[in-house]
């Protein structure tokens, strides 16, 4: 089973959703894999707690890293 999400975790996801990619959180959240940050931030989106999208930019760095 999985460790509850922190207030201070879910605030670095709101705060960073836009700016930083998957990999980016991970460094961010130590403990926290590519999938459970994915889902946390899918179920944060439908309760509206991140209403933001990426930036162009951002999603140029994750098409990046995901080639490596």
């Amino acid at each position: 089973m999985s460790r509850p999400w922190t207030f201070s975790e879910e605030k670095i996801l709101i705060d960073n959703y836009s700016t930083c990619t998957v990999f980016e959180l991970m460094e961010q959240l130590p403990g926290r894999d590519e999938d459970s940050i994915n889902c946390k931030i899918k179920r944060m989106r439908k309760q509206n707690k991140i209403l933001t999208h990426k930036t162009p930019e951002t999603v140029s760095r994750a098409h990046k890293e995901r080639l490596k």
